[in-house]
């Protein structure tokens, strides 16, 4: 079937097509995915009820032409929705659809009235016995939440009801036909409209909780992609069809599909520009989304708790208010500025870099982001991080040097979050190339300031930490980049944290040149390199906890020893995870944390060091 698609459309439709249409996802590259999720439409990649809703309306069109008799057209649409549920692997939002489509064609065979709510927990028995994971999933969770919506919604007179007067449904029909078609139009898209507007009302909680994204523009992009969307999926289905028999036909078809599928991509990436069209934020507390649903639930169970619209209207605005002052307000953070200790997160990221320091006044700092090979790889794990902390903005990120796998997660996270500065070493940009223009450029876009930072540059103390830059000298030296990698000391009530970035020969002989340092905290320079000279660094910086950012894989046994040889403890992200301190007056407390960084943190161990 994707080689079908392969043959009959171009390349880059053709991965579109798959994805829609057989949910393979793989192939598409992760920035068109990012256009999807960040204007509400990334259903549209995935098998969904979407899909087989409009499959099923089609089949209903074709069925209302009384070509095959009414029992045998009902027990076929049956058939090829079970049919397709298990071609499409089984996926638990396809499911959901084909047994609701299921029973409604059973209960018209039957004579009996399919109930909604009964249909829907039906299939959600059938999924809870498949897999009882599967309704933990959020697009299960999103995809039960949008029927159920809908459902309800339907005892909604003005929305969907048809007049009741008989006078006003006699004068209606007596319009003539032109005038009948625009105003069944009319009614169809403002049905629509509302339709898109109150389900993402309703799914907004839960996916701010699960995916951190607002995207009003959702509202009105879904209605509008909807008919290409429809078109796709059928001239798609027509190259599966007759690709085998008739190839002309085919072609003719994925002409069709491919340019179905150009008007959808035009429209999402003309969406993802719209200012205000989406914002990331951080997960609302998990007892503000669920007593938004409760409160729902009690409402459409209990008739004597339902209230008048204007005030149903009113407490939804107040919730939503109170939802966003507990993400990106005033109440976000209220703790961190209270705090008296300095945290110091060293973040997963596989092979590369990126460490967060929040500050005892509130304000943040990150130093590096970038991951060796695909920047998604860090940029998953820097946002969780952010998020799972409250964080919106950024007051400074420092970039140590110009290797990719520093710097190649900047642009997504500042698509992200808010920065108040970017600062690089005076030889960053020295060589240009592709990657590097990028970054400038995403900086300069984002309105963010950029400034140079060597080790002539004073940086000013704030809530009683001090830094201090040890390297690279105003003019640079000779050497890689990483040779002139950004040194960073934080000073925090007489404990310090260093950052040395990928530093090796010559910088690195050119900083312990200088006066041995008292640290307690260090990543090991080049994510444990022996180049970096272990045994020579621990001696001159005598640290008592050393953290290797790094992937799995390495052999970074030599260069443990040398640093436990030295008393310090040593952790590598790529086997403790996300390594976290908290330095305060009563010491340094250490936490570590899955590899995996799951949205809210999960502690694998703790210890407290007293000093």
């Amino acid at each position: 079937s994707n080689e079908l698609l392969a043959t009959h459309l171009p390349p880059d439709q053709a991965e579109l097509a798959s994805a829609i249409l057989l949910g393979i996802r793989e192939q598409v590259d992760s920035q068109r995915i990012e256009f999807f999720m960040t204007t509400g439409t990334v259903h549209l990649l995935a098998i969904s009820g979407l899909h087989v809703g409009m499959l099923a309306a089609g089949f209903w069109v074709i069925a209302r032409l009384g070509w095959f008799p009414r029992k045998r057209m009902l027990c076929l649409a049956i058939a090829l929705f079970i049919f397709y549920a298990l071609f499409t692997d089984a996926k638990p939002p396809v499911v959901r659809a084909a047994v609701l489509i299921s029973v409604m064609c059973v209960a018209r065979l039957l004579g009996r009235r399919a109930f909604a709510f009964n249909t829907l927990a039906l299939a959600g028995l059938i999924l809870l016995a498949v897999n009882p994971t599967n309704l933990f999933q959020a697009g299960t969770q999103l995809s039960f939440l949008a029927v159920a919506t809908l459902s309800c919604s339907q005892r909604v007179s003005f929305w969907w009801s048809a007049p009741d007067d008989p006078l006003q449904r006699l004068i209606s029909q007596s319009r003539p036909w032109p005038s009948r078609v625009l105003r069944k139009t009319g009614v169809f898209a403002w049905q629509l409209w509302v339709a898109s507007t109150v389900i993402w009302l309703v799914a907004l909680p839960l996916v701010m909780y699960r995916f951190h994204l607002v995207s009003p523009i959702a509202v009105f992009l879904n209605p509008v992609v909807w008919v290409p969307m429809g078109v796709a999926l059928f001239s798609g289905f027509a190259v599966l069809l007759l690709g085998w028999a008739l190839p002309p036909l085919a072609d003719l078809s994925g002409w069709v599909c491919s340019r179905s599928l150009a008007i959808i991509e035009a429209l999402v990436q003309w969406a993802d520009r719209i200012p205000l069209g989406h914002a990331w934020v951080p997960s609302p507390p998990l007892w503000w989304v669920v007593s938004f649903y409760v409160a729902i639930a009690v409402c459409v169970a209990v008739p004597q708790f339902r209230v008048r619209l204007r005030w149903f209207v009113a407490l939804t605005a107040i919730w939503f208010a109170v939802g966003f002052l507990l993400t990106v307000g005033p109440l976000a953070r209220w703790d961190a500025a209270s705090s008296e200790q300095v945290t110091c997160t060293f973040i997963a990221v596989g092979h590369g870099t990126s460490v967060l320091v929040e500050l005892p006044n509130g304000r943040t700092l990150l130093y590096d982001a970038g991951s060796l090979g695909t920047s998604r790889f860090a940029v998953q794990p820097i946002a969780a991080t952010l998020w799972s902390r409250g964080i919106t903005h950024l007051d400074a990120i420092f970039i140590s040097h110009a290797d990719a796998d520093h710097y190649n997660a900047v642009p997504s996270v500042l698509e992200r979050f808010s920065a108040g500065v970017v600062y690089v070493s005076p030889v960053m940009f020295r060589d240009s190339t592709p990657a590097l223009d990028a970054l400038r450029e995403a900086i300069r876009s984002r309105g963010v300031p950029l400034h140079e930072l060597d080790a002539s540059t004073r940086l000013e103390a704030t809530a009683g930490v001090e830094f201090e830059v040890l390297h690279p000298p105003p003019q640079g030296v000779i050497g890689s980049d990483n040779a002139n990698s950004i040194v960073l000391r934080i000073t925090y009530r007489g404990r310090t944290i260093l950052l040395p970035g990928d530093l090796e020969t010559p910088g690195l002989e050119d900083v312990m040149a200088e006066q041995p340092l008292d640290t307690d905290i260090v990543m090991a320079p080049h994510h444990g390199s022996l180049r970096s000279d272990p045994l020579g660094f621990s001696a001159w910086t005598t640290p008592e906890h050393v953290v290797i950012s790094g992937g799995a894989g390495r052999d970074v046994g030599a260069v443990r020893w040398a640093y436990e040889h030295g008393g310090a403890q040593v952790t590598h992200t790529a086997v403790d995870g996300a390594i976290r301190f908290e330095m305060s007056s009563a010491g340094i407390r250490t936490l570590t944390h899955v590899p995996s960084i799951a949205k809210h943190d999960r502690k694998e161990g703790e210890q407290r060091d007293e000093q």
